[in-house]
């Protein structure tokens, strides 16, 4: 994780599977740099949609990474990752399937 600040990554389950909702929370107060990306891949080809900001994680608090849009089949692959980086340089990654369609 993040020098000493453990952070906590995951995505939120919402009523529209096509929507990917990263979340992130910190145990104490951190301002990071973060990426979200997500890889699809099937019969109709690949695409891959990345974004991105800087964000400050307050203690126990759930913070928003963003919203992404991905229409899929369910024979499609896909795939999120997050990446942090602190202000200190340090970064860790998350990766995750995506929500099922």
């Amino acid at each position: 994780m993040l020098d000493a600040d453990p952070v906590s990554v995951w995505l939120e389950r919402g009523a529209e599977p096509a929507l990917i909702r990263p979340h992130a929370r910190a145990a104490e107060r951190s301002r990071v740099e973060y990426r979200v990306t997500v890889r699809r891949e099937g019969v109709a080809g690949r695409s891959s949609v990345a974004q991105g900001g800087r964000q400050v994680l307050e203690p126990g608090a759930a913070t928003s990474l963003g919203v992404i849009r991905v229409n899929r089949s369910p024979q499609d692959a896909c795939t999120v990752e997050v990446v942090i980086a602190s202000d200190g340089g340090k970064r860790a990654r998350w990766r995750f399937d995506c929500p099922p369609p």
